[in-house]
């Protein structure tokens, strides 16, 4: 024998469609929970990174400041080689005669 077909009543439909509903609601919570979890996190993240970032910056200015005159002992910077148009990057004939002679020895 086959068995009959269960065919559910309209209160069993009906109950499982709420029970369907009240889940989805509970899923959509726990989301929109996890999201504001995320959000706070990232926040969280960005303060910490720009809070180091800072931190960073100010710890080597004054590192420059207080040691550079010793790291910088007996050393010169020329402020012209800061001119425009200080340097020829050409080469000229002069320069390769230079380089012959070099070759050739």
């Amino acid at each position: 024998e086959e068995p009959d077909e269960v065919v559910p009543s309209q209160e069993t439909t009906a109950d499982n469609r709420a029970k369907v509903a009240q889940l989805r609601r509970e899923f959509d919570a726990r989301a929109q929970v996890r999201r504001a979890k995320e959000k706070l996190r990232v926040d969280v993240l960005l303060r910490v990174s720009e809070l180091l970032a800072m931190l960073l910056f100010l710890g080597g200015s004054l590192f420059v400041v207080f040691f550079f005159p010793t790291l910088a002992h007996r050393t010169y910077f020329s402020e012209n080689a800061l001119l425009v148009n200080s340097a020829n990057p050409d080469y000229g004939q002069s320069d390769a005669m230079v380089a012959q002679t070099v070759l050739e020895q």
